[in-house]
């Protein structure tokens, strides 16, 4: 199935017994979304804006925002909850030209979670406010606060990514494990997090950064550590 959304907004919509609060995407689905706004979802699971699964593609261009999303069951809660602005899985994104905002996971994943071979590409995407971890951070969830990315691959070229925060301990920036996570020409600031024995902006494996602003610094050609004065 294909579905195309333009200046539309979805917003104050509920799956409180499961997820995909705002839009729900399976079975080889397409969509398309340009300028639309995704605000104030609500799931108890996964994906509280956006879930996608099972082989489905979303492109989305043209000032696409995703804020404000919720998903509420936390860590010591069955799976607990993850992605509460995009739940990626088996599944593809193009994101060119948007912001992702203040979306609140109380156990993983603010703005996104992907996983399970899934491909995503952001491009000229400003996030920032995203939250993880409301109890058991650290502990009993990595958190996450900007995302968690798990035997994926995710590209970041021309991004700001700011002020992300586990509230309870983890990781505010990425963690990545078992996947290729490419960043370029982007800024990461201000994205306090610790998991075992590492800190950083950026936590796990599988990171390649170039010409890219890092707060504490990171290997490879180009980078910088900066404050951006935001």
């Amino acid at each position: 199935s294909e579905l195309q959304i333009e200046d539309s907004w979805i917003n104050w919509n509920n799956s409180n017994s499961g997820s995909g609060g705002g839009i729900y995407m399976t079975n080889n689905s397409e969509a398309y979304f340009v300028e639309t706004n995704v605000r104030n979802n609500t799931a108890l699971k996964q994906g509280g804006g956006v879930f996608i699964n099972n082989g489905s593609n979303l492109f989305a261009d043209g000032d696409v925002r995703v804020a404000n999303n919720i998903v509420t069951q936390d860590c010591f809660t069955e799976q607990g909850s993850q992605g509460a602005g995009f739940y990626i899985d088996n599944s593809s994104v193009n994101f060119h030209h948007g912001y992702i905002w203040a979306n609140k996971a109380q156990d993983s994943g603010g703005a996104f979670f992907i996983t399970n071979g899934s491909s995503v590409s952001f491009s000229y995407i400003a996030m920032d406010t995203n939250e993880s971890a409301e109890v058991g951070g650290g502990e009993n969830t990595i958190g996450g606060a900007l995302g968690l990315v798990f035997e994926s691959e995710v590209s970041f070229d021309h991004c700001t990514i700011y002020a992300n925060n586990s509230i309870s301990g983890g990781v505010g920036g990425i963690y990545a494990d078992n996947s290729i996570v490419d960043i370029r020409s982007s800024i990461f600031w201000n994205n306090p997090g610790q998991w075992g024995d590492e800190s950083g902006q950026l936590i796990g494996t599988g990171f390649d950064v170039s010409y890219s602003d890092i707060q504490g610094g990171y290997d490879g050609l180009g980078n910088i550590d900066v404050d951006p004065l935001f």
